[in-house]
């Protein structure tokens, strides 16, 4: 693999410790009763277990197949076999990491089995960033790409993986598209139309459509960019849909809360662009500000328990996925505010 300079692919160095901790929050949650084991910590590693099912092998090789890569791809300055070793070795000392801390944690089975095929999971995305790598000319377009449409720096870095966790948090069907909470009890029977989560939605959506605006090179439009993100969305949340939702609440997320709310949105952007960019982040900061506030004063509704009842899924790994996607979009905000902090002391 040639050798990456560290500006252009800096941002690979943020993305690769937010998600490991998501891998923690999947592997350790609820982080309640915690206790020391009755034997030896590491005692799951001379054991193997009598069961084993292909779902488990299948979700833990795609859980740290993105790790190896990500982990590759900010060990710039290796080359060949030693960053697919060292990225692997990454991904193999964050998974023991896990299993160990799963040892104190009740409910969690920690297992040799894990390891290894998150070690092979690990093992498969440094391979493939390797074969990426290796194709100069992709990696190239992908940069290229990225720097033709968005500015350069740290600061638009980490607006694009705001941008990332915002469609993470909307791969959860149960959520209204472009919602961070549901609003009312879910049910696939028609429901009354809910004003307060329509605003939510609408904040949302503008808060959106600022923070592209500001980390956008100049000539590129706003509205394509904006359009593009907002199908992305769409597309997340149809597939999630269809591989989690029953036949009869396919549609949960198409709400007309949220088609009023992004419609009115795209009119009222077109009156803040006329503002200033510091103008506009205070705008962005008192919308995040309003719909925090009215997500704390609404998440009554919709409790994981009864939005669980809207899954065909049975695997245990759906708790922790509803759990961590609810957590985000409620910490999203807050996650904004600083970064809106220093985009603001940038310009």
């Amino acid at each position: 693999m040639k050798h990456i300079k560290p500006d252009r692919y800096g941002l690979n160095t943020y993305i690769f410790p937010v998600y490991v901790l998501f891998i923690a929050y999947v592997s350790l949650s609820p982080f309640t009763g915690w206790r020391a084991p009755e034997g030896a910590v590491f005692h799951f590693l001379t054991v193997w277990p009598r069961y084993i099912t292909r779902f488990d092998v299948l979700i833990n090789i795609l859980a740290y197949l993105p790790l190896g890569f990500l982990a590759a791809l900010s060990l710039h300055r290796l080359r060949g076999g030693a960053l697919i070793l060292a990225a692997t070795a990454a991904g193999a000392a964050v998974s023991l990491g896990m299993e160990t801390l799963q040892v104190f944690v009740p409910g969690r089975i920690a297992s040799i089995p894990d390891l290894l095929t998150n070690t092979a999971g690990s093992l498969a995305g440094a391979t493939l960033a390797h074969s990426l790598g290796s194709r100069s000319h992709l990696m190239q377009k992908l940069v290229l790409w990225r720097n033709r449409w968005f500015l350069s720096g740290r600061i638009a870095d980490w607006g694009l993986v705001l941008l990332g966790l915002w469609l993470f948090i909307q791969a959860n069907p149960s959520l209204p598209l472009m919602g961070v909470w549901s609003g009312q009890v879910p049910s696939i029977a028609p429901a009354h139309f809910d004003m307060v989560l329509t605003i939510a939605i609408l904040l949302n959506t503008l808060a959106l459509g600022i923070l592209l605006s500001a980390i956008l090179q100049p000539p590129r439009p706003l509205w394509i960019a904006a359009l593009i993100f907002l199908v992305v969305c769409v597309v997340i949340k149809w597939l999630a849909a269809q591989a989690l939702l029953k036949p009869e609440a396919l549609s949960q997320w198409l709400s007309a809360e949220s088609l009023v709310g992004i419609g009115y949105a795209a009119i009222l952007l077109t009156l803040t662009l006329r503002l200033q960019l510091r103008d506009r982040i205070w705008l962005m900061a008192a919308f995040l500000i309003t719909g925090t506030v009215l997500t704390m004063s609404n998440t009554g509704y919709g409790l994981p328990a009864t939005v669980l009842q809207l899954f065909d899924w049975r695997h245990g790994h759906l708790l922790n996925f509803n759990g961590l996607t609810r957590l985000l979009a409620e910490l999203w905000a807050l996650l904004a505010l600083p970064y809106l902090l220093a985009l603001y002391r940038r310009f």
